[in-house]
């Protein structure tokens, strides 16, 4: 489980790794360690006191501190700096035994220091209740270490660890579409090998990606520099792109790649440093989803990447509908800039019902609403941007007031022109709602016939379904009865 970054070591710390819990022996500090004192003590972090224990093999711990404004842990132990005794000791040997439920650093990369210089030491996380983390400096180490150390710490060494970024953790879900990284151990278990890319969303078809590549140790995640390496990828098992000894020396690395057809793709990382191990990734490039429709459109605006449209609420045009169940809602991104649709509201946050990710300039989104119910949503990158969809059932789209004026255009109480009127500011109003693309054109007709007065008479009894009094509406509109 160590790479060739620290397999120089492996061999040299495997005789440590059982050490009985006994009293301390030290032979007088020169190294030679016949046994380890285990010294608990305790941190308080935010109010909540945490038990840890230090293990040291070479002297007598004297003070712990934890500085919680920098989150870092230090155990002072008083040592000789002096080159001569350096030269005649074997090696100084510590650890820091820390229960996982200290978040700040399990859950985060941890910084070894030596007298706040940066030391590159070993973190096994393979317990399920704890972290361990080494300490193991050799003579030829301290000696370089020597040179860096401040003379008014000439007489003590400190064994420092600092809480640093957050863990790269993969999800059981990640999806490399939608953002995530993709943690990969390689076949030698001596590499973890991280895969993203850019821009984040479905990958279609002659459309440029970046995949990212990053080299990690797999006990201490820490990123490694100075890698070559070859990186192979498939599509459908045919070979798109070979690339052989490619070289990093910061641990990251950037690929362009286009496809030109749909299918699965697998991408290969092997010879790394030139030691066989590999590792694979799996994708999909699927079709573009340029040709998606849905019953009801609502446009993403022009320029609503700026505070302003939700003054007329023109963010999303229309940014009220009232659907039926099982009908489809798309969202058509016209403005230039990326948005997203995602259910919930900027006060409330994002709701588990549905979420676009990112909907770059002139693509597309859409959802089906199964199920009853009023779905706010909003834009997670502009969140002045909202919007609401109302779904009701195939029998309870109009609301119930509205059939009493249908009723009442049915028995002479109120005129046609009353009627058109009123039906016309509902629809405008989105309380009665007609499928898309119906257009008002010039007709003959300026009256209404009298089959849909008797329509509306049934409907308003109940004895005719909405979506068959709809059709109706939809004859007046695409005759110009009513204007929308």
């Amino acid at each position: 489980m160590i790479n060739m970054y620290g397999k120089s070591f492996l061999v040299f710390f495997s005789i440590f790794l059982v050490i009985g819990l006994t009293q301390t022996v030290f032979a007088g500090g020169s190294g030679s360690e016949e046994s380890a004192e285990f010294i608990p003590f305790s941190i308080q972090i935010d109010d909540i006191t945490h038990d840890l224990v230090f293990a040291t093999y070479f002297d007598k711990i004297e003070e712990f501190h934890y500085d919680g404004d920098n989150k870092k842990l230090t155990a002072l132990m008083p040592f000789n700096w002096d080159k001569d005794f350096i030269e005649s000791i074997s090696f100084v040997h510590a650890e820091y035994y820390i229960p996982k439920s200290v978040d700040i650093f399990e859950n985060y990369e941890i910084n070894l220091t030596i007298n706040d210089i940066t030391y590159f030491g070993t973190i096994d996380r393979s317990s399920n209740d704890e972290i361990v983390v080494h300490f193991l400096l050799s003579s030829k180490k301290l000696l370089k270490l020597y040179d860096e150390i401040n003379t008014d710490q000439n007489d003590k060494m400190i064994f420092g660890i600092e809480s640093g970024k957050k863990r790269d953790i993969q999800k059981k879900d990640a999806s490399l579409e939608e953002g995530d990284k993709i943690i990969l151990l390689s076949t030698e278990e001596d590499w973890k090998f991280h895969l993203s890319l850019t821009p984040e969303g479905k990958i279609n078809p002659n459309k440029e990606i970046t995949l990212h590549v990053e080299f990690h140790d797999p006990i201490t995640n820490s990123l490694i520099s100075q890698i070559e390496y070859d990186f192979d990828i498939f599509l459908n098992g045919k070979s798109v792109e070979s690339l052989k000894k490619l070289n990093t020396p910061d641990g990251r690395d950037s690929i362009r790649i286009t496809f030109d057809d749909v299918g699965s793709v697998i991408a290969r990382i092997s010879n790394v440093n030139n030691f066989d191990t590999s590792g694979e990734f799996s994708f999909q490039v699927s079709e573009p989803k340029d040709n998606l429709t849905g019953d009801y459109v609502v446009d993403i605006s022009t320029g609503s990447s700026f505070p302003g449209c939700e003054n007329n609420n023109s963010c999303y045009v229309l940014s009220s509908l009232n659907i039926q169940t099982n009908q489809v809602v798309l969202w058509n991104n016209i403005d230039n800039v990326a948005h997203t649709v995602t259910s919930g509201t900027p006060d409330v946050g994002v709701l588990p019902v549905f979420d676009s990710k990112i909907i770059a300039g002139g693509e597309k989104f859409s959802y089906t609403f199964e199920n009853q119910g009023v779905f706010d949503y909003f834009c997670t990158l502009h969140p002045w941007m909202i919007g609401t969809i109302s779904v009701g059932t195939n029998d309870s789209v109009v609301p119930d007031w509205v059939k009493n004026n249908a009723k009442w255009w049915s028995d002479g109480t109120i005129s046609d022109e009353d009627f058109a009127s009123g039906l016309e500011f509902l629809i405008k109003e989105n309380v009665i709602d007609v499928p898309q693309g119906i257009t008002s054109e010039n007709s003959s007709e300026s009256t209404i016939p009298d089959w849909l007065r008797n329509n509306a008479k049934w409907w308003s009894d109940d004895l005719l379904s909405d979506s068959e009094f709809l059709k109706g509406i939809e004859w007046m509109i695409s005759n110009g009865i009513i204007k929308i």
